[in-house]
């Protein structure tokens, strides 16, 4: 059975996530890939206590979670927290699979806007240092992007995979 490392220092940011099914997945990505999950509010949901007990999410617990009151709070403190940042988004032409993340043991965010909205709400001029990625969408004729969850844990294995962090 394949091991990650627990220097694998990669975190999974949620800008604004408006489903908690899909950030439960995310979270049980994280927790998977020992990675940490950063969630930046406005949150769509209740993620307390009570609310994770009763989705039966009790796992998440178990998960290194960061709850950010705004954007603003989250990009202030994140030059301290992380040595590169990879934003996923529609938006962009570059293929993840491409892209070379920067080897262990740099700190590595992946970033993901919310499901309804993106990252429209961030300032432009927070994201213009910020590496941009895509997942391929294979089928436009029929969807217009991958589920959040999905593309959480499509960024998170190919993180590893290219940092050599599993055994």
């Amino acid at each position: 059975m394949s091991k990650i490392s627990p220097l694998s220092r990669i975190s999974v940011v949620l800008v604004h996530p408006q489903i908690a099914q899909n950030t439960g997945n995310a979270g049980r990505s994280c927790l998977n890939f020992s990675a940490d999950l950063h969630l930046i509010r406005p949150i769509g949901f209740d993620i307390s206590d009570k609310a994770v007990k009763r989705a039966g999410a009790n796992y998440l617990r178990e998960l290194q979670m960061t709850v950010w009151d705004s954007w603003e709070h989250f990009h202030e403190k994140s030059p301290s927290l992380f040595d590169e940042m990879v934003l996923f988004t529609t938006k962009s032409s570059a293929d993840f699979r491409e892209y070379k993340f920067q080897p262990p043991p740099s700190r590595l965010a992946l970033l993901f806007g919310s499901e309804t909205s993106g990252v429209k709400h961030v300032p432009e001029e927070d994201l213009k240092d910020m590496s941009k990625v895509a997942v391929p969408n294979f089928c436009p004729d029929h969807i217009r992007c991958l589920n959040l969850a999905t593309t959480v844990g499509v960024g998170l294995y190919e993180a590893i995979r290219q940092r050599g962090l599993h055994s």
